[in-house]
């Protein structure tokens, strides 16, 4: 696989949202499309052949079905992110992430997406407090939170550790509802 960058703001990386493994490779791709020099988001067509080949789902029959159905949860889900206001205080800024689902009925060979205007500060012209990766260190991860996982340690891989409470951690996964008991 030809090297797919992905970059997106601290910020977002450590923003609240929880996402299902499709959801999530959808997302990637989507990020993987975009170039550091755009200025504006445009819709992204995802073709199924790439989308199979990239992310290794030669055996899965039913790849097209669980794209569009990834695609289509994806615009439903909410990033909650905190930003700081000019008097010093947070607030926490809630917005959807994609939005404007096409695909083709005849053909079954692509979806088009487009990121939401609200994402632009998070995902274009990043000057600083950003992360890359390729996006070939996540592809054979197993789920959306090992992804999430890897990019909030590869944020502080120079700093060489990262302390987060479990609470954080949940919150920041969208678990916190979930494993009450984490042992």
């Amino acid at each position: 696989m030809k090297n797919k960058i992905i970059r997106k703001s601290n910020d977002l990386v450590e923003a609240q949202y929880g996402m299902t493994l499709w959801e999530m490779r959808v997302f990637l791709k989507m990020l993987s499309l975009l170039n550091k020099d755009d200025t504006d988001f445009q819709q992204y067509r995802i073709e199924l052949k790439d989308f199979i080949k990239e992310f290794e789902l030669e055996k899965n029959k039913n790849a097209y079905k669980l794209l569009k159905e990834g695609a289509r949860s994806l615009m439903t889900k909410i990033v909650v992110l905190s930003r700081k206001q000019e008097d010093g205080t947070s607030e926490l800024f809630e917005t959807p992430m994609v939005i404007g689902l096409a695909h083709n009925v005849n053909t079954k060979s692509y979806i088009k997406l487009s990121f939401h205007p609200d994402m632009k500060p998070y995902l274009l012209e990043l000057q600083s407090r950003f992360l890359i990766y390729d996006m070939g260190n996540v592809i054979k991860l197993p789920s959306p939170y090992s992804i999430r996982l890897y990019e909030l340690a590869k944020q502080y891989a120079k700093i060489g550790s990262r302390i987060m409470t479990v609470v954080q951690l949940k919150l920041t996964l969208g678990l916190e509802e979930k494993y009450e008991r984490y042992t």
